[in-house]
């Protein structure tokens, strides 16, 4: 149940923290997103993050609700898989030099 006494399903990961490009981070954080199940509860949010067993990424994180979690910014639009020097966006599928996309960052 969430803070409105409605029933709130979601996902989480455990992801391991390499290397944080802006503010401070544990070596390892708790990442959500809405949908999944939970005992005969099945929500399917489209489109949401999903990441698999020791995939390199590239995320964009906010604080959750929650204060305890994280969510990636803009659902999957803050997700990139990595690829050697190339950064995947998961929702377009675009790539970037990841080298170009962490200067970006660093310089903001």
């Amino acid at each position: 149940w969430n803070n409105q006494g409605e029933l709130a399903v979601d996902r989480r990961w455990r992801i391991a923290v390499d290397e944080t490009l802006k503010g401070v981070a544990p070596d390892e954080l708790i990442v959500r997103a809405d949908g999944g199940r939970y005992l005969l509860t099945h929500i399917d949010i489209q489109p949401t993050v999903t990441f698999t067993n020791s995939e390199p990424v590239f995320l964009f994180l906010k604080p959750s609700i929650n204060g305890e979690d994280f969510d990636v910014v803009g659902s999957i639009q803050g997700h990139f898989t990595l690829q050697g020097d190339q950064a995947i966006q998961q929702e377009t599928s675009e790539a970037k030099s990841l080298t170009e996309l962490e200067a970006l960052i660093r310089a903001q």
